[in-house]
């Protein structure tokens, strides 16, 4: 099951990979097919990828910056907030769905011939926790760069 199918292609335009009549694009049919609940988490985690991104950028920005890194630190913490809440609402959705498969304990030794969550659930239980540390080194962070330390 997981997040994300990984037989979805990635191409650099928006031509069909093959012009057989009747072939259907793997992703487009993947959208196509999820429920209301599904699109509302891969738009959570889309976003949350895309706050990465631009947490990322500011961060490179920030440790480029030599005189004014104690005034525009304070936005890392924002981000690193705003990525624990999408992947938070992701696994809360995600996980309500699929409570009775939730095992940590046993996780699936071979994701493709299991009915079980698969990797990229606990994936993203993972970059959550990532967010929440991030959240708290943010802090300390900022709480440092107001002392020019």
């Amino acid at each position: 099951m997981g997040i994300f199918p990984f037989a979805c292609e990635i191409r650099k335009d928006d031509k069909p990979i093959t012009t057989t009549p009747g072939y259907k694009d793997p992703c487009q049919e993947w959208w196509d097919n999820l429920t209301g609940w599904q699109k509302g988490v891969a738009a959570a985690m889309c976003l949350a990828v895309l706050v990465e991104i631009i947490a990322l950028i500011w961060n490179i920005v920030t440790f480029c910056a030599c005189c004014c890194k104690k005034y525009i630190i304070h936005p890392l913490v924002a981000f690193a907030f705003l990525i624990a809440i999408l992947h938070l609402i992701a696994l809360i959705i995600y996980g309500l769905k699929y409570k009775d498969q939730i095992d940590f304990k046993n996780l699936p030794k071979d994701p493709k011939n299991s009915n079980n969550l698969g990797y990229s659930f606990y994936m993203a239980i993972v970059a959550m926790i990532g967010a929440v540390l991030n959240i708290f080194v943010g802090g300390i962070a900022v709480h440092f760069a107001k002392r020019d330390l």
